[in-house]
């Protein structure tokens, strides 16, 4: 019998994590983990997952959560809200959280690591066409903190 490789998933209740999660939960060759800070109820498909409740601001949380992981989809952000854009303060402890994270990931011989950035890296939200052959072109501090992370 094959090894099932175990996904750890941060980012897991928001938007895009959620559905990610629910999708990577059903797949039989993969064993999912996911880190959430809120002991909120999950849905009732979530118990095919590991479920880890924790803040990715902890380093030992960090580490507990990529042991024995193979690849890390990392989606988690701070939660800002929609409606104001972010201080340089939140940008830089988001970046230094997150390269904490690919840090640690390496540390704990982690294959892959998969970041999901936004498209305000690329300029404006939603125009146009955006591949790996685009250039990074961000115009708010939000954008820029994207693309350092990216880079």
């Amino acid at each position: 019998m094959a090894v099932r490789q175990r996904v750890l998933l941060t980012g897991a209740t928001g938007h895009v994590g959620g559905r990610l999660f629910f999708h990577l939960s059903s797949q039989d060759a993969l064993q999912t983990r996911a880190l959430v800070r809120s002991s909120r109820p999950l849905p009732v498909w979530t118990n095919n997952a590991e479920v880890l409740y924790g803040n990715l601001d902890d380093r030992k949380v960090r580490q507990d959560a990529l042991r024995d992981v193979n690849c890390v989809v990392h989606l988690a952000t701070r939660g800002f809200s929609s409606a104001m854009e972010p201080t340089d303060e939140e940008l830089a402890n988001e970046e230094e959280l997150t390269l904490g994270l690919a840090a640690d990931a390496l540390r704990a011989g982690v294959a892959r690591l998969i970041y999901l950035s936004s498209i305000h890296a690329y300029g404006e939200a939603l125009v146009g066409s955006v591949d790996d052959l685009s250039p990074t072109a961000p115009n708010t501090p939000y954008g820029h903190s994207r693309q350092r992370i990216e880079q």
